[in-house]
């Protein structure tokens, strides 16, 4: 195996594991701060969105210096942030507590992600990121997947602090893998710094297909994480009344249908259309919305959150495909940090807004307007890149 294909391969293998500790969160933390510390749910978005908030402002920065300085290092420094967040969350027992938990999450997301994602950047084909970044992709809904119906098995005979404990031993496994990828990774080095400088970073700003694609990342993540992390695991619980396993299913069977379709879905970016696939997927996304306003039942919102991943499967390959290919070769990582940013303003108002609309009970309005604005990112993008594949 090439240094190169073996490189992906644990970035692949490391992102899994980080991901199913990541789910774990999804299922157990808005639970938690509600049922045992007693917050409110419009407190519990509130430090949810910390994760996303902290990476407002880093994420750009931390772009610059990838293009600069490398990539390997940054990415084992996110996977310490991991274990960190994970300890803290064992021995939570205040607010604060989870605030930074939150933080350290938002952290190690920052470090680990635009790492992983310049360094697939650097090493695939030319023309085949989307192909490459959909199994990388893969990985990430497996880990997620997994996560929550791991969590709600052992909810059923176990507590809160034993799944926190049970995700400590998780975020471990990638720490040891991404110190692999530090030792052996030599297929790319880093642009020069002066290299770098003779790219500005007004050059990525006024580059419309990199905005539109960053305009994609910020509407697909902010109802991912607002839907997922807030409304689903309370909605679910509080007012339908099912149990943690089913709840667990319903978040978990989105990652399952995107991992199923991510591949293909990575084919067609590179082969088709990325504006076509990024239209398509927000009009799944619409229908998948619906599907969580007027249904009800376990059975049905399996299926909304099976559209839900198929809408996701969609837009995931093409809007960091056209982000990366549009990017100058000197800025990638500046280019990703930009998205990152985008999608780290998504994951601290979705969750937040959600919260906030889920304790004054209008859940209603919400979603329609989810649905009105989903239906409309597709025509925004494509007065934004005009003339993207």
């Amino acid at each position: 195996m090439t240094s190169s294909k073996t490189i992906l391969l644990l970035i692949v293998a490391s992102t899994f594991f980080t991901f199913m500790s990541l789910g774990v969160y999804a299922l157990t933390f808005a639970s938690f701060a509600t049922s045992i510390l007693g917050l409110s749910p419009s407190l519990v978005g509130a430090i949810i969105g910390v994760s996303g908030f902290v990476r407002i402002f880093l994420d750009l920065p931390l772009g610059v210096v990838l293009d600069r300085v490398g990539r390997r290092v940054p990415g084992l420094i996110g996977t310490l942030f991991f274990v960190g967040a994970a300890v803290i969350g064992v021995l939570a027992t205040h607010v604060l507590h989870l605030i930074l938990f939150q933080l350290l999450l938002g952290l190690g997301q920052m470090f680990f992600m635009a790492a992983n994602t310049v360094l697939i950047a650097d090493l695939v084909p030319s023309g085949q990121f989307g192909r490459y970044v959909s199994i990388w992709q893969i990985s990430i809904n497996l880990g997620d997947a997994v996560g929550p119906i791991l969590a709600g098995m052992v909810l059923l005979t176990a507590g809160y602090r034993t799944v926190f404990e049970l995700s400590v031993g998780i975020a471990l496994v990638p720490v040891a893998l991404y110190a692999v990828i530090v030792w052996r990774y030599r297929a790319t080095s880093p642009p020069r710094a002066r290299a770098a400088r003779r790219v500005p970073i007004r050059a990525v700003l006024n580059n419309t297909r990199i905005l539109g694609g960053c305009f994609a990342g910020f509407a697909s993540f902010f109802v991912l994480s607002g839907i997922r992390s807030t409304v689903l695991p309370l909605y679910s619980t509080q007012v339908l009344r099912l149990n943690a396993e089913a709840v667990g299913q319903i978040i978990g069977v989105t990652s399952l249908v995107n991992s199923i379709l991510l591949f293909p879905s990575g084919l067609l970016t590179d082969t088709v259309s990325r504006r076509g696939m990024l239209m398509g997927g927000f009009a799944l996304f619409s229908v998948s919305l619906c599907g969580f306003l007027i249904w009800s039942t376990h059975p049905f919102l399996l299926l909304a959150a099976g559209i839900l991943g198929a809408a996701s499967a969609a837009v995931g390959p093409s809007r960091m495909a056209v982000v990366t290919e549009h990017a100058p070769p000197d800025a990638k990582g500046t280019a990703m940090g930009l998205y990152r940013t985008f999608q780290s303003f998504a994951f601290l108002l979705g969750p937040l807004v959600s919260g906030v609309v889920y304790e004054t009970n209008a859940l209603a309005p919400f979603f329609v307007s989810l649905v009105v604005c989903a239906a409309a990112i597709g025509v925004i993008f494509a007065v934004l890149s005009p003339r993207a594949a």
